[in-house]
């Protein structure tokens, strides 16, 4: 309160002052009054009274006035005190406007008397009004371009004080662009100016709001602010730049067409058209822009046309981005495409070799690589083929395979191989691939032909026609081409003397065989023979099959009666007594058939008798027994017709006469026959019975000779003495032992049996002998010693190949398989009797064997007794002139031999001195050799002949074992029979 009133008393002082002066200088100047505006009303401003002289009294008796032009009543005139005060406050602004300084005229008028008084209100400014900018925004638009120090002139802010109290400064918010320059103008006025400090980017500060400020020269001063918004014009100093200078992408091959691949983002810091940005391919390759489409706006990559990851994995792009003003920028995308697996494996052959011989080992058989377009686990693959097949895979490098016989190839069991070769990838789904290659297999000659049968068996019927077609062989070979064609042979059968060329013949390229000659049935039942089968390899292989040709009977031979014999010298007469019986057995016709089977069947028939009606004939066995009772009507001598035929187509006969005596007992002498007293009348040959009976001695003292000679040459002894010429003289001896080492110069000798053209040796078999049943023994001897003595036994032919065998070791021969009614009745075998020496030495034995129903029936004959009984006597008694002959001439021979020998040998003992040789000792009887070569057993037989047939027939035979003596070492025998 004491400030107010402190101030209130220096504004009246200064005013008085003023009034003062103004009073002063009135008759000359106006009267000068200051107020500052803003004064409140009734401020006292003057004293007119004082100002002009005058007192209070006469101012107002003056009557004072104040008048002015502004028609405002802004003075009030006190007429009592002369105070001229302020009507009301007063606004410089309003009343002068800018205009300095401001003066209110007025004039003061007395009218007692009339005088004018000029006067002036100076209103005085205060600093009652801040800066004022006419637009609270001021826009600039400045081009980025703009170099630093260009100034750009700003609107002035209004100020309605004056003087001090108006602008006096600018000033502009902070900023890094720009700074205020204060210019003043002509008319005074101070006018700002924005410097650019440094160049402006418009893409970096595309705008700046900056306050400006402009302050007055008042205390305190006072200010208004405006705000300058500058905006930065573009150039285009920029191009187009990538968000991304480098964009990789993954695109699945099986991406459908249209797809997006990417999009692709450029930023222009420019504006307008410089902003406005153009996308395209830079420079793209045809297969790009054939694949890949891009939208020019928007950047988007679209696909245009099927990837394929095996034609191309990687797609480099390059796009441009252009704006408006012709800057460009660029930008690489790297489109990577992935593999899907949608390529099966391939494989590829480099080499085949087929086709390839069988029996190789490890032979390359294919040479291949695989591979797959595709990637990752799609392109690993696993190769394989069938496990049932004699091949391997055998991985080499880079996916190549070697294909390998994993074991010898047979072509026979498989000629060719289909080979599936999968090769199957590791992708998902799994994908394969099947090569499929044929490999043939090459033959060689590694298979022998082979027959269909291991034995063939052909009927031909006897009396064929020569060259007839008798059957076939077939061989097969499992090789092919020349290995594989068959000739055949017919192998040369073991015995030389089976005239096999002249019975068949064989055609090398078929197999089929031929009858050369007509073959007859009751001559060779059968025989055998090996048939070859060769192939035409190299070398060659072969194999051989048996062929048994049987010969299939025909009825060619009609029945022939073995008894009673035919003979018409000696006809047969049986005695019937005549108290017999009905069914009493006068006798058996025995008859045979050659032929066999049903064409052998025989049946017997009376056909004639003397008495018809008292004998009978039974069909099957030829048994003729009385039919009846005999009486004394019939008569003693009875001739019977018996017909003998056959079953064959058609059937052949033969008939037998019989006579029968009827006696009343055997003890009364017979009739006999016309022919048989012919007979009886006839005298014996002697000269037959001497030659027989000095050829058998002769040859027994050969036989003992040679023995006794070769016992005693096996060693001898001697003494040799040694005396001295002393006086008396003395001697000593020494035993000296001779042995002589035996050499293989002795063939075996077979004692038995005899063979002898004249009575060969004949065995009887009956057909129901078991396998293994005893039929001979062959017994041979060598002169020889030690293993040059030692003898095998084989058989060497047989009419009846497998019927019969022989026992190496002790020559016993034995029925090897049952008999049957197809073996032929008469059988040869021919036994070989070989030693162990060097070189061995042989000799043959031949055996006819009979195979009868039982040993009551009688027998055929052998063929050589037929032809025997056939010659007449004379040549018979050649014979055994001859055979007495020779074994004379060698007994004899032997006989000097060994004189000689015994002289020799006592004339060097005496040349010697006492010299007396021992007699070596040989055995009285053979004994086996080491179990081999003699037998320890002799075999004794007794037979019967009979007389005047001259056929040499045995009517029985038996063995007859000898006891030997207790000194004897070899173990006693049981015959067995």
């Amino acid at each position: 309160m004491d400030a107010r009133v402190e101030c209130a008393v220096q504004q009246r002082q200064v005013l008085f002052l003023c009034v003062f002066l103004g009073m002063s200088w009135a008759a000359e100047e106006p009267l000068v009054y200051f107020v500052e505006e803003e004064a409140e009303r009734g401020t006292l401003l003057a004293n007119l009274a004082h100002d002009l002289g005058l007192g209070m009294e006469e101012l107002s008796a003056r009557e004072p006035r104040v008048i002015s032009d502004q028609k405002i009543g802004f003075l009030l005139l006190d007429p009592l005190t002369g105070d001229v005060s302020l009507n009301e406050k007063l606004d410089r602004e309003e009343l002068c406007g800018p205009k300095e300084p401001c003066v209110l005229p007025f004039q003061l008028l007395m009218e007692k008397p009339f005088e004018i008084f000029r006067a002036k209100l100076w209103v005085r400014d205060i600093n009652d009004h801040s800066p004022v900018f006419l637009d609270r925004e001021i826009l600039l638009k400045i081009l980025e371009s703009t170099t630093p120090g260009a100034a750009f002139l700003l609107q002035s802010a209004q100020d309605s004080d004056i003087g001090t109290n108006n602008v006096r400064n600018y000033t502009i918010s902070p900023n890094a662009y720009f700074h205020i320059s204060v210019h003043n103008g002509a008319d005074g006025i101070i006018y700002p100016e924005l410097v650019l400090d440094r160049p402006l980017d418009r893409e970096e500060v595309p705008e700046l709001s900056l306050i400006l400020t402009a302050l007055d020269g008042g205390s305190p001063p006072r200010s208004g602010t405006t705000l300058v918004r500058i905006l930065v014009l573009d150039i285009n100093d920029n191009a187009p730049e990538f968000v991304q200078p480098l964009y990789k992408v993954q695109l699945c091959e099986d991406s459908p067409v249209g797809s997006l691949v990417v999009t692709v983002s450029a930023r222009d810091l420019d504006t307008g058209s410089n902003g406005e940005i153009v996308y395209a391919f830079f420079y793209a390759t045809e297969r790009i822009l054939n694949t890949f489409q891009i939208n020019p706006t928007s950047g988007s990559v679209y696909l245009k046309a099927e990837l394929n990851y095996e034609v191309i994995q990687t797609y480099t792009l390059t796009i441009q981005a252009k704006d408006g003003g012709g800057l460009s920028g660029k930008c690489t995308v790297v489109i990577q495409v992935t593999d899907i697996n949608d390529n099966p494996p391939e494989l590829l052959m480099s080499s085949l070799t087929s086709p390839i011989q069988e029996n190789s080992l490890e032979t390359v058989v294919a040479v291949f690589r695989i591979r797959d377009r595709d990637s990752g686990n799609n392109a690993k693959m696993v190769c394989s083929i069938q496990d049932d097949l004699p091949f391997v895979l055998k991985p080499s490098v880079e996916n190549y395979y070697t294909l390998v016989t994993d074991s010898p190839l047979d072509r026979e069991e498989r000629a060719e191989y289909n080979i599936t070769i999968t090769v199957t990838d590791m992708g998902t789904p799994r994908l394969k691939t099947e090569h499929n290659i044929t490999v043939l297999v090459s033959d060689v000659n590694d298979n022998a032909p082979t027959f269909t049968q291991t034995s063939y068996t052909l009927w031909v019927r006897e009396n064929n026609s020569p060259a007839l077609h008798i059957g076939s062989v077939s061989a097969t070979d499992t090789d092919a081409g020349a290995n594989a064609q068959v000739t055949y042979s017919l192998l040369p059968p073991p015995d030389p003397l089976v005239p096999l060329a002249s019975l068949v013949s064989i055609n090398t390229d078929n197999g089929h065989l031929f009858a050369l000659t007509s073959l007859d049935y009751e001559a060779l039942r059968a025989f055998e023979f090996h048939v070859g089968a060769t192939d035409r390899g190299s070398p060659a292989l072969s194999s051989q099959a048996l062929v048994r040709v049987l010969v299939a009977d025909a009825n060619d031979n009609a029945p022939f009666v073995l008894y009673p014999l035919q003979n018409a010298s000696a006809p047969c007469t049986e005695l019937v007594p005549r108290a017999a019986e009905p069914g009493y057995l006068v006798t058996k016709v025995v008859a045979v058939d050659g032929d066999a089977g049903q064409n052998a069947w025989l049946s017997y028939q009376l056909l004639k008798a003397t008495e018809p009606g008292l004998f009978g004939v039974w069909a099957h066995n030829g048994e003729v027994r009385t039919a009846r009772l005999l009486s004394e009507r019939d008569a003693p001598k009875q001739r019977l017709v018996v017909l003998v035929k056959d079953n064959g187509e058609p059937p052949l006969s033969a008939s037998v006469t019989l006579h029968v005596l009827l006696v009343d007992g055997f003890s009364q002498p017979y009739l006999p026959a016309p022919e048989a007293e012919a007979a009886a009348a006839a005298p014996a040959d002697p000269l037959t019975v001497y030659l027989v009976v000095a050829l058998a001695s002769v040859s027994s003292l050969f036989l003992f000779s040679v023995l006794v000679f070769v016992a005693a040459l096996r060693a001898f002894e001697f003494h040799v003495g040694a005396t001295d010429r002393g006086s008396p003289a003395l001697s000593s001896q020494a035993l000296v032992r001779v042995l002589v080492a035996d050499a293989n110069d002795n063939a075996p000798f077979v004692l038995y049996p005899l063979q002898n053209a004249s009575a060969p040796c004949t065995e009887l078999v009956p057909r129901a002998a078991e396998p293994g049943y005893l039929v001979t023994k062959v017994v041979a001897v060598d002169g020889d010693a030690g293993q040059n003595a030692w003898l095998s036994y084989q058989l060497l032919k047989a009419t009846e190949p497998g019927l019969f065998g022989v026992w190496a070791h002790n020559g016993e021969v034995r029925t090897a398989r049952l008999l049957s009614e197809r073996d032929a009745p008469k059988q040869r075998l021919v036994v070989l009797v070989k030693d162990n020496g060097e070189p061995p030495l042989s000799a043959s034995v031949t055996l006819h064997v009979l195979l009868v129903d039982g040993f009551s029936q009688p027998y055929l004959p052998a063929p050589e007794a037929e032809a025997a009984a056939a010659a007449p006597a004379d040549p018979l008694t050649v014979y055994l002139v001859v055979a007495l002959a020779s074994v004379s001439s060698l007994f004899l021979f032997s006989v000097l031999v060994f004189v000689a020998v015994r002289l020799c040998r006592r004339g060097g003992a005496a040349s010697a001195g006492r010299c007396p040789v021992a007699e070596g000792h040989f055995p009285g009887h053979l004994v086996d050799v080491s179990g081999t070569g003699t037998l320890s057993q002799s075999y004794q037989y007794e037979v019967c002949l009979m007389g005047g047939t001259g056929t040499g027939e045995f009517k029985f035979l038996k063995p007859v074992v000898p006891k030997f003596q207790s000194h004897f070492p070899g173990p006693e025998i049981n015959p067995q029979f």
